[in-house]
């Protein structure tokens, strides 16, 4: 019997009866229904371990809450290179592939080979300091260098293979993916790339400078970030989740990952079709809190 995984936002009550339904629907269609540990005595699934843990044999994982709950489980599927579809029970589902209407009928097309499957690229994201490795994170959205509370602007240098670009100075600076151009670097002021595509956004976050623009990087190149002043707080935080204050000569450095996420997309779905109406309804409801 082949599995099927289930990464649930457990404060959502509607996904959490949807994953009830979801593990019904598995049982009685031969296929066996994985879950994290935090929710498998409340679906009743024995053996419950985390994503990491899950069996080769993972047809598809079923992330069920919004682009917050996806963000949080994308590195894990990417290491093990589950396709996952996103179920959206959030507010804008800008990484969902479906609704909860679709189902199951949905689950049905895309186990039968009829979906769309997407690769979307990844950063490796590492905090330097000189030749050491002081941290390392994997992003699907972006990497934010930052300053902290206090309105002070802070001088961010961009570079590009070791080599300075342009220094921005700002409240800080977004390093995005093409999927995450909908997200920070859409509220800086970036593009918005098909997220199909690769590439590196460098979208500056409120530059105190008429000429700062974002920008578009091939993916080949390796784009650093560096303080180069004044030092207050500055902070890295990635996909809006993971992070940490940045010390004195340390350095953010991002590349294309040789990892890319696996989405599975309901054959109807079309991201252009889909991006407008989302957009506006983004000023009336605001956008997705990322913790998943």
């Amino acid at each position: 019997m082949e599995n099927i995984g289930l990464v649930v936002h457990a404060g959502k009550p509607a996904a959490v009866d949807l994953a009830r339904n979801l593990v019904h629907w598995c049982q009685t269609h031969g296929f066996t229904p994985m879950t994290t540990p935090e929710l498998g005595g409340v679906l009743g699934i024995e053996g419950a371990r985390p994503v990491a843990q899950w069996p080769e044999d993972t047809r598809v994982v079923l992330v069920l809450g919004g682009d917050g709950t996806l963000l949080g489980v994308a590195p894990d599927l990417a290491r093990r290179g589950f396709p996952a579809v996103g179920v959206n029970l959030g507010r804008l589902g800008f990484l969902t592939g479906m609704e909860p209407v679709d189902l199951p009928d949905g689950l049905e097309i895309l186990l039968d080979g009829r979906g769309i499957t997407e690769e979307r690229m990844l950063l490796d994201v590492e905090v330097r300091q000189g030749n050491t490795r002081r941290a390392r994170y994997l992003a699907l959205n972006e990497v934010v260098v930052a300053k902290g509370p206090l309105a002070r602007l802070v001088r961010l240098e961009a570079l590009v293979d070791g080599r300075s670009m342009a220094t921005y100075p700002a409240d800080g600076l977004v390093l995005a993916t093409p999927t995450g151009s909908t997200a920070y670097a859409l509220s800086a002021g970036g593009p918005v790339v098909e997220p199909t595509l690769s590439a590196v956004v460098v979208a500056p976050i409120c530059p105190h400078s008429l000429y700062s623009r974002s920008m578009v990087i091939h993916p080949a190149h390796e784009v650093s970030v560096r303080v180069v002043g004044p030092h207050r707080e500055v902070f890295v935080t990635v996909d809006g989740r993971l992070g940490r204050a940045l010390e004195e000569s340390e350095t953010v450095v991002a590349s294309r990952s040789s990892l890319t996420l696996k989405l599975l997309r309901h054959p109807d779905w079309r991201f252009f079709q889909m991006l407008m109406p989302k957009l506006r309804d983004s000023d009336r409801v605001g956008w997705e809190d990322p913790t998943p």
